[in-house]
Protein backbone atom coordinates (compact mmCIF):
# COMPACT_ATOMS: atom_id res chain seq x y z
CA UNK A 1 0.00 0.00 0.00
CA UNK A 2 1.09 3.55 -1.04
CA UNK A 3 0.29 6.95 -0.26
CA UNK A 4 -0.99 8.99 -3.32
CA UNK A 5 2.55 10.12 -4.71
CA UNK A 6 3.80 6.64 -4.63
CA UNK A 7 5.43 6.20 -1.11
CA UNK A 8 5.33 3.13 1.06
CA UNK A 9 2.72 3.39 3.78
CA UNK A 10 3.84 1.44 7.56
CA UNK A 11 1.38 -0.49 8.61
CA UNK A 12 0.02 1.82 11.49
CA UNK A 13 0.12 4.74 9.09
CA UNK A 14 -2.10 3.09 6.59
CA UNK A 15 -5.98 3.68 6.68
CA UNK A 16 -6.56 0.76 7.58
CA UNK A 17 -3.76 0.72 10.77
CA UNK A 18 -5.23 3.94 11.96
CA UNK A 19 -9.14 2.53 12.02
CA UNK A 20 -7.69 -0.18 14.25
CA UNK A 21 -6.30 2.39 16.35
CA UNK A 22 -9.39 3.75 16.86
CA UNK A 23 -9.36 6.80 14.65
CA UNK A 24 -11.95 7.38 11.61
CA UNK A 25 -10.37 7.51 7.83
CA UNK A 26 -12.49 8.99 5.50
CA UNK A 27 -11.22 8.99 1.89
CA UNK A 28 -8.33 9.24 1.51
CA UNK A 29 -6.28 8.73 -1.73
CA UNK A 30 -4.06 5.60 -1.97
CA UNK A 31 -2.36 3.38 -4.54
CA UNK A 32 -2.83 -0.90 -4.17
CA UNK A 33 -0.97 -3.42 -5.88
CA UNK A 34 -3.42 -5.82 -7.75
CA UNK A 35 -3.27 -9.42 -7.93
CA UNK A 36 -1.59 -9.05 -11.34
CA UNK A 37 0.86 -6.63 -10.17
CA UNK A 38 -0.21 -3.43 -11.33
CA UNK A 39 -0.72 -0.21 -9.16
CA UNK A 40 -4.48 1.30 -8.90
CA UNK A 41 -5.50 4.60 -7.46
CA UNK A 42 -8.27 4.08 -5.20
CA UNK A 43 -10.18 6.40 -2.59
CA UNK A 44 -10.51 4.28 0.92
CA UNK A 45 -12.43 4.33 3.86
CA UNK A 46 -11.83 2.77 7.10
CA UNK A 47 -13.94 2.98 10.37
CA UNK A 48 -13.49 1.09 13.83
CA UNK A 49 -16.13 -1.36 14.59
CA UNK A 50 -16.16 -1.57 18.91
CA UNK A 51 -17.77 -4.57 20.33
CA UNK A 52 -17.93 -2.69 23.68
CA UNK A 53 -16.25 0.46 25.00
CA UNK A 54 -13.83 1.13 25.98
CA UNK A 55 -12.60 -2.22 24.37
CA UNK A 56 -9.75 -2.92 21.32
CA UNK A 57 -11.17 -2.34 18.11
CA UNK A 58 -12.48 -5.88 17.03
CA UNK A 59 -13.75 -4.88 13.10
CA UNK A 60 -12.60 -2.78 10.86
CA UNK A 61 -14.93 -1.91 8.09
CA UNK A 62 -13.27 -0.71 4.74
CA UNK A 63 -14.72 0.65 1.71
CA UNK A 64 -12.64 1.16 -1.62
CA UNK A 65 -12.82 3.09 -4.44
CA UNK A 66 -11.28 2.35 -8.18
CA UNK A 67 -10.77 6.17 -9.12
CA UNK A 68 -7.97 5.28 -11.91
CA UNK A 69 -10.40 6.56 -14.91
CA UNK A 70 -10.23 10.25 -12.59
CA UNK A 71 -6.69 10.03 -12.72
CA UNK A 72 -6.54 9.17 -16.12
CA UNK A 73 -8.58 12.06 -16.86
CA UNK A 74 -6.64 14.35 -14.63
CA UNK A 75 -3.24 13.71 -16.60
CA UNK A 76 -4.68 14.13 -19.69
CA UNK A 77 -6.21 17.14 -19.10
CA UNK A 78 -2.98 18.37 -17.45
CA UNK A 79 -1.18 17.28 -20.78
CA UNK A 80 -3.92 19.30 -22.79
CA UNK A 81 -3.54 22.31 -20.98
CA UNK A 82 0.55 22.09 -21.92
CA UNK A 83 -0.31 21.29 -24.88
CA UNK A 84 -2.10 24.38 -25.38
CA UNK A 85 -0.28 26.57 -23.72
CA UNK A 86 2.55 26.11 -25.89
CA UNK A 87 1.32 26.36 -29.24
CA UNK A 88 -1.32 29.39 -28.51
CA UNK A 89 2.75 30.97 -28.36
CA UNK A 90 3.54 30.62 -32.07
CA UNK A 91 0.14 32.46 -33.35
CA UNK A 92 1.00 35.34 -30.46
CA UNK A 93 4.64 35.51 -31.74
CA UNK A 94 3.38 36.01 -35.08
CA UNK A 95 0.72 38.35 -34.01
CA UNK A 96 3.24 40.50 -32.20
CA UNK A 97 6.29 40.52 -34.81
CA UNK A 98 3.73 41.73 -37.17
CA UNK A 99 2.30 44.30 -34.95
CA UNK A 100 5.77 45.46 -33.83
CA UNK A 101 6.79 46.15 -37.79
CA UNK A 102 3.80 48.00 -38.52
CA UNK A 103 4.26 50.47 -35.49
CA UNK A 104 8.34 50.83 -36.01
CA UNK A 105 8.37 50.88 -39.71
CA UNK A 106 5.06 52.20 -40.64
CA UNK A 107 4.43 49.60 -43.27
CA UNK A 108 1.78 50.67 -46.39
CA UNK A 109 0.22 49.29 -49.27
CA UNK A 110 0.31 45.79 -49.69
CA UNK A 111 3.01 45.06 -47.04
CA UNK A 112 0.48 46.68 -44.26
CA UNK A 113 -1.96 44.43 -45.94
CA UNK A 114 -0.07 41.19 -45.62
CA UNK A 115 0.80 41.74 -41.90
CA UNK A 116 -3.04 42.61 -41.42
CA UNK A 117 -3.74 39.57 -42.88
CA UNK A 118 -1.41 37.46 -40.72
CA UNK A 119 -2.55 38.94 -37.85
CA UNK A 120 -6.69 38.55 -38.54
CA UNK A 121 -5.21 35.00 -39.26
CA UNK A 122 -3.17 33.70 -36.33
CA UNK A 123 -6.27 35.28 -34.30
CA UNK A 124 -8.37 32.83 -35.83
CA UNK A 125 -6.10 30.24 -34.82
CA UNK A 126 -5.62 31.27 -31.07
CA UNK A 127 -9.53 31.70 -31.51
CA UNK A 128 -10.06 27.89 -32.50
CA UNK A 129 -7.39 26.89 -29.81
CA UNK A 130 -9.33 28.24 -27.57
CA UNK A 131 -12.32 26.71 -28.02
CA UNK A 132 -10.62 23.49 -27.83
CA UNK A 133 -8.96 24.33 -24.54
CA UNK A 134 -12.62 24.85 -23.35
CA UNK A 135 -13.89 22.00 -24.90
CA UNK A 136 -11.56 18.83 -23.15
CA UNK A 137 -14.40 16.42 -24.06
CA UNK A 138 -12.18 16.80 -27.70
CA UNK A 139 -8.91 15.27 -26.45
CA UNK A 140 -8.33 11.66 -27.45
CA UNK A 141 -5.69 10.08 -25.49
CA UNK A 142 -3.27 13.39 -24.96
CA UNK A 143 -3.96 14.87 -28.37
CA UNK A 144 -6.06 17.62 -29.81
CA UNK A 145 -8.95 16.64 -32.00
CA UNK A 146 -7.97 16.23 -35.61
CA UNK A 147 -9.85 18.02 -38.01
CA UNK A 148 -9.06 16.51 -41.28
CA UNK A 149 -9.31 17.72 -45.01
CA UNK A 150 -7.08 17.94 -48.50
CA UNK A 151 -3.80 20.10 -47.78
CA UNK A 152 -1.20 21.26 -50.46
CA UNK A 153 2.06 20.74 -48.26
CA UNK A 154 3.83 23.67 -50.73
CA UNK A 155 0.52 25.70 -49.38
CA UNK A 156 1.27 24.86 -46.01
CA UNK A 157 4.96 25.56 -45.99
CA UNK A 158 4.84 28.59 -47.75
CA UNK A 159 2.40 29.88 -44.98
CA UNK A 160 4.41 28.82 -42.11
CA UNK A 161 7.38 30.57 -43.48
CA UNK A 162 5.04 33.75 -43.85
CA UNK A 163 4.43 33.66 -39.90
CA UNK A 164 8.01 33.41 -39.12
CA UNK A 165 9.67 35.66 -40.78
CA UNK A 166 9.07 38.44 -39.72
CA UNK A 167 10.78 37.36 -36.41
CA UNK A 168 13.71 37.30 -37.48
CA UNK A 169 15.85 39.86 -39.49
CA UNK A 170 18.88 37.71 -39.98
CA UNK A 171 17.66 35.04 -41.96
CA UNK A 172 16.30 34.85 -45.18
CA UNK A 173 13.42 31.84 -45.48
CA UNK A 174 13.38 30.40 -49.23
CA UNK A 175 11.02 27.67 -50.28
CA UNK A 176 12.47 25.97 -52.71
CA UNK A 177 9.73 23.21 -54.04
CA UNK A 178 8.79 22.29 -57.56
CA UNK A 179 6.82 19.07 -57.29
CA UNK A 180 3.50 19.22 -55.77
CA UNK A 181 2.00 17.16 -53.14
CA UNK A 182 -1.38 16.65 -51.22
CA UNK A 183 -1.89 15.10 -48.34
CA UNK A 184 -5.34 14.82 -45.81
CA UNK A 185 -4.30 15.97 -42.78
CA UNK A 186 -5.49 19.08 -40.03
CA UNK A 187 -4.29 22.31 -41.94
CA UNK A 188 -3.81 23.94 -38.45
CA UNK A 189 -1.96 21.33 -36.73
CA UNK A 190 0.45 20.92 -39.87
CA UNK A 191 0.58 24.51 -40.34
CA UNK A 192 1.38 25.12 -36.57
CA UNK A 193 4.28 22.44 -36.60
CA UNK A 194 6.11 23.97 -39.78
CA UNK A 195 6.02 26.90 -38.04
CA UNK A 196 7.22 25.66 -34.67
CA UNK A 197 10.25 24.08 -36.47
CA UNK A 198 11.24 27.05 -38.61
CA UNK A 199 10.91 29.37 -35.49
CA UNK A 200 13.22 26.83 -33.52
CA UNK A 201 15.43 26.50 -36.43
CA UNK A 202 16.20 30.76 -36.35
Amino acid sequence: LRDSAGAPLQAGDSPIGRALGGAMVRREEAMLRAGDGSERFVVMSAAPVHSERPLPVSLVVVSLEDIGEVKRLERLRDEFLSIAAHELKTPLTSVKGYAQLLRRRGLEGAQADRGLEVINRQCDRMNQLIEDLLDLSRVDLGRLCLRLQRCELRELAAEAIAHVQPLTARHRLLLDCEVGASVEADRERIEQVLANLLDNAV
